[in-house]
């Protein structure tokens, strides 16, 4: 009996000793399992944490106002271009050529108004004598003409036609009879004789120089209306066009006085 005791106090003690053993053994694989947990815990959170900084992220830009890429500004096609150029230089030519026209015109007209609609014309009557201020320059003796076949009360034109010139002389200077075409400063225009020989005239011209000539100056002269031209053109300088003058006064100066 003894000895069946000892054998089982035996076995009970290996017995203890193994179940020791392998609790040993499981205990080191536990604490492997739960540092493995750990870590994967760590894991997770480091995890989460990106997660919620990508979605801070996402939220500032979500907050940010949005700005459309910018455009490339592109100049117009070289066709485009060209046709501009080409349609700014049209317009200067045309712009140009106005002005030129306009220039022309002026200087033609500008201190005569002749020939022109609109221009002043007076209530006289024939064998009336007024009082004209004409506007002139010493060359106009020699620069202005008409053209009429017809006389009036025995004074002529130069002219018989458009640049047919009458067959007897017409110096205005030495022929009292001679007819041309004048401007008061009043914008009338007439047809008289007898300018350039009154007196007054006479002088003015005997001390003309004629390299550098006298301005513009104006004279107040005796005008007897004499009747209307018919048939009439008038020329205010030598190539200059001829305008017709249908109606004007014709008449006669019988005198003058140097104003300006």
């Amino acid at each position: 009996m003894t000895k069946d005791a000892d054998e089982e106090r035996d076995d009970e003690a290996r017995e203890d000793e193994d179940e020791e053993r392998e609790e040993e053994t499981e205990a080191p694989a536990d604490d492997a399992d739960d540092d493995d947990d750990a870590d994967a815990d760590d894991e997770d959170a480091d995890d989460e944490d990106a997660d919620d900084e990508d979605d801070d992220d996402d939220d500032e830009d979500d907050d940010e106002p949005y700005e459309p890429p910018a455009r490339v500004r592109r100049g117009p096609p070289a066709r485009a271009r060209r046709k501009q150029q080409s349609s700014s230089t049209r317009n200067i030519v045309l712009f140009v050529v106005l002005v030129g026209g306009l220039a022309l015109a002026f200087g033609v007209l500008g201190s005569r108004g002749a020939g022109m609609p609109g221009a002043a014309k007076p209530k006289w009557k024939i064998g009336q004598t007024v009082t004209v201020e004409l506007t002139l320059v010493t060359t106009d003796y020699k620069d202005l003409a008409c053209a009429m076949k017809d006389e009036v009360k025995g004074h002529y034109c130069a002219f018989e036609s458009d640049n047919k010139r009458r067959s007897k002389g017409a110096d205005a200077r030495k022929d009292p009879q001679v007819l041309q075409p004048y401007t008061t400063v009043d914008n009338i225009q007439l047809i008289a004789s007898g300018v350039w020989t009154s007196e007054e005239m006479k002088k003015k011209l005997e001390k003309e120089n004629w390299e550098r000539p006298s301005p513009r100056f104006s004279a107040k002269c005796r005008y007897k209306v004499e009747g209307l031209a018919r048939g009439a053109k008038i020329q205010w300088g030598p190539g200059k066009g001829w305008i017709p003058a249908n109606g004007w006064y014709v008449g006669h100066i019988e005198s003058c006085k140097l104003g300006g």
